[in-house]
């Protein structure tokens, strides 16, 4: 007869390879037996980003009565650059995505101050 102190510790089923958060708290990759060295980089959507700076400085020069000609070409830039970084989302998982849709409503800003002001000049 066997004495339960001799028998073997059960050996406890390995996670599955992986990302994981390890024992600090970052994510990393686990092969099954040990850690990777490295983390996955932080994931970052550049369109949304530059969607929502180009329409920041465009309704900034927009108000600046004499600097509205310089807001031109950064409209229609910042909203094909928005769409682009709204696609990107999706495919990112929404990273970026208020950042975008956030640059392409404040691309659409110059444009309805455009509209409401030509309509005022013809009105008079």
């Amino acid at each position: 007869m066997t004495d339960a102190a001799h028998l073997p510790e059960p050996i406890a089923p390995a996670a599955a390879a992986g990302w994981y958060p390890d024992a600090t708290g970052r994510t990393r990759w686990w092969n099954g037996t040990n850690w990777a060295q490295y983390a996955p980089e932080k994931q970052t959507n550049g369109a949304a980003t530059g969607s929502l700076v180009l329409g920041i400085v465009g309704v900034v020069l927009t108000v600046t009565l004499f600097l509205a000609p310089f807001a031109i070409p950064l409209i229609p830039a910042g909203l094909i650059v928005g769409i682009v970084g709204l696609r990107r989302a999706r495919s990112l998982g929404g990273v970026g995505r208020k950042s975008a849709v956030a640059g392409v409503i404040l691309c659409g800003v110059p444009v309805a101050l455009f509209l409401l002001g030509s309509i005022g000049n013809t009105l008079n």
